[in-house]
């Protein structure tokens, strides 16, 4: 199974993606991250980094290709609670 993980680097992301890349059935974690630094970080502290592969952006800015991922999982928050209001479709 292929995966892609909007928002990779805080802490619940990280945790996930550390906990997804060990899973057997899972081949391919694809993670979103808008900091490169924190990217590197995060690649450091995985024990099956093999699996692990960085989109880098901001999930508002762009239309991404989520290639042959099998299921987006979307840990992205907007911090304006007006967002979707400001910016439909």
């Amino acid at each position: 199974m292929n995966l892609f993980v909007l928002v990779s680097t805080g802490y619940i992301g990280s945790n996930l993606i550390s906990r997804l890349t060990g899973e057997k059935g899972i081949s391919r974690v694809v993670a979103l991250a808008r900091n490169q630094e924190k990217a590197g970080e995060l690649a450091e502290r995985i024990e099956f980094f093999d699996k692990l592969e960085f989109a880098y952006g901001d999930f508002r800015h762009y239309n991404f290709d989520f290639g042959n991922s099998d299921a987006v999982i979307d840990l992205a928050s907007a911090h304006n609670p007006y967002w979707g209001e400001q910016n439909p479709g």
